[in-house]
């Protein structure tokens, strides 16, 4: 499904590059069809957990 989603938006891209200027793809448009940009928050690795309450704690001492 990724696949073929990852495909339509690149299909929809080019469609775009070539469309007239009153053919434009409107975000709201990508929207209903399920293709809006996905946001995401990075969170730390255990390693760098670790390493980072261990400093706090070798500090403290």
């Amino acid at each position: 499904m990724e696949k073929s989603r990852k495909e339509f938006r690149r299909m929809l891209e080019e469609m775009e590059k070539s469309a007239q200027p009153d053919q434009t793809l409107y975000p709201e448009d990508l929207e209903e069809l399920g293709l809006t940009p996905v946001e995401h928050v990075v969170t730390r690795t255990r390693k760098q957990a670790w390493l980072e309450d261990h400093a706090k704690r070798f500090r403290s001492s």
